[in-house]
C-alpha cells in the first residue's frame, strides 16, 4: 500500500467536493441562468467562441471521443439524466471499449426527479457516484497501481 494512500484519497475526495459544491451553488444561486445574459453583444458564449476562426480546430481537438483515451477511464451515467443521455454516455463507452481503452462503466438508477431542472437527475448521480464511492475508489484503486480490467459494465 502506498504509505500516503490515506492523504491522497482525502485529498481527491475534498477535490471532487469543492467542484461539485461550486457547480451546485451556481446552479441553485442562477437556474436557468444563459450565457446571453453575460455577453455584451447578447450573442451566447458559444456562439461568440465560434466566431474566432482558431476556436473551431481547438473545439475539435477536445471533442470528447474524437481519440481514444490512453490511461483507465470510469463513466457513471444516470438512466434518467435529462441532460447528458444515458444512451450517449453508454456509447461512449462502448466506443472506447472497442478501440481498446479499459473503460469501467456504471449506471446509475436514480428515478426521476423534476425532469428539466437538471440538479436530480444529473448532478444527483454525480453526487451518488462521486461521494457514495465508486468515483473515489476508482481513483485510490489507480494510485495504488491495482490492476483495471479491459472494459467492464454493470
Amino acid at each position: 500500500m502506498h504509505p500516503y494512500r490515506n492523504m491522497i484519497r482525502v485529498l481527491v475526495c475534498t477535490a471532487l467536493l469543492a467542484s461539485s459544491v461550486a457547480a451546485l451553488k451556481t446552479i441553485l444561486e442562477h437556474p436557468f441562468l444563459r450565457t446571453e445574459s453575460l455577453t455584451k453583444g447578447g450573442k451566447s458564449m458559444l456562439e461568440n467562441l465560434r466566431a474566432i476562426p482558431q476556436v473551431g480546430g481547438i473545439f475539435d481537438e477536445q471533442r470528447i471521443g474524437r481519440h481514444t483515451p490512453n490511461a483507465p477511464v470510469l463513466i457513471t451515467s444516470g438512466i434518467n439524466d435529462d441532460t447528458v443521455p444515458y444512451g450517449q454516455a453508454r456509447r461512449l463507452a462502448e466506443d472506447w471499449c472497442g478501440a481498446g481503452a479499459a473503460v469501467e462503466f456504471h449506471s446509475n438508477p436514480l428515478p426521476p426527479i423534476l425532469q428539466g431542472a437538471v440538479l436530480p437527475n444529473h448532478f444527483g448521480p454525480q453526487l451518488i457516484d462521486g461521494y457514495g464511492g465508486a468515483a473515489a475508489q476508482f481513483l485510490m484503486d489507480r494510485f495504488a497501481d491495482l490492476p483495471v480490467a479491459a472494459c467492464a459494465f454493470d
